[in-house]
């Protein structure tokens, strides 16, 4: 059923749980829900915070045996605060954090909120920053991958901002992490997920969100795509094994490899003729 639970913080399941369903649209505070499978066939959207040092509540969801599929978008909320005289304000929105005893699929996107410090400059310290994204697949030790379909924007960092008063205090945006036993894909193998970092403007001090990657097998391929700027940091696969390792940028967009990587005798292509 379709509930009312504003800012409540939910926990759903647990390790005795079988399939853990979701049904029906949710709007709430914050999500915690745990099956030996998760389905999610609805969206899930969390509560938007407009207060200094609260985060827009988090979304977290695991698979403890089997599979987490998200065939709806889970949004964390925006996060919209205002500068106060004498206190140090943050505008921090939620996170998104999966794991799968197996494998992550779906046809939905992980979207974190937007986050915003605004009004005349005060004194104090203050920053924006926009919520993490967590994917983990392969937990009970014998396969999984991830696998997420949505087209361009399966994984999606909310933007971090100063505004009014720009040129002031600092904004950053999110991180993803990826750590999968197996190819990390669109659901279809050699086929890149799409990711996309949205803007930190505004601030004295902009700093773009980081991917990072690791997987552990053999088949342990890495295939991504993104839209918009992108930073990578370390990517890390199996040794003694060759794998696949392609990442590109569309629209003539910025790609920048920041992170010291383990990759031995992994073949790597980095960005493209749209980069």
């Amino acid at each position: 059923g379709v509930s009312s639970l504003d800012t409540d913080a939910v926990t759903f399941g647990g390790a005795a749980t079988g399939v853990l369903t979701i049904s029906a649209n949710q709007a709430l505070g914050s999500l915690t829900g745990t099956g030996n499978s998760v389905l999610v066939s609805n969206t899930v959207t969390t509560a938007n915070s407009t207060t200094g040092g609260t985060p827009s509540g988090n979304i977290t969801l695991t698979a403890d045996t089997t599979t987490l599929a998200v065939n709806a978008n889970l949004t964390t909320g925006n996060a919209t605060v205002a500068d106060v005289d004498t206190t140090n304000q943050t505008a921090v929105s939620g996170n998104v954090t999966l794991s799968a005893g197996t494998s992550v699929t779906g046809s939905g996107r992980l979207i974190t909120g937007n986050a915003e410090i605004s009004g005349a400059t005060q004194t104090g310290t203050d920053s924006a920053t926009s919520g993490n994204i967590s994917v983990t697949a392969g937990t009970a030790g014998a396969s999984g991958g991830i696998g997420l379909s949505s087209a361009g924007n399966a994984l999606t960092i909310g933007t971090a901002s100063r505004t009014t008063a720009t040129g002031t205090d600092a904004a950053t945006t999110g991180n993803i992490t990826l750590t999968s036993r197996d190819e990390i894909n669109n659901g279809t193998a050699s086929t890149a997920l799409g990711v996309t970092f949205g803007a930190a403007a505004g601030g004295l001090t902009n700093t773009a969100g980081t991917l990072t990657a690791t997987t552990t097998q053999s088949g342990g391929h890495l295939f991504l795509t993104a839209p918009a700027a992108l930073t990578v940091g370390v990517l890390d696969t199996a040794d003694a094994s060759s794998q696949t390792i392609s990442i590109l940028t569309t629209g003539d967009t910025n790609l920048t490899w920041s992170g010291v990587s383990s990759l031995d005798t992994d073949a790597v292509t980095f960005g493209g003729a749209a980069t």
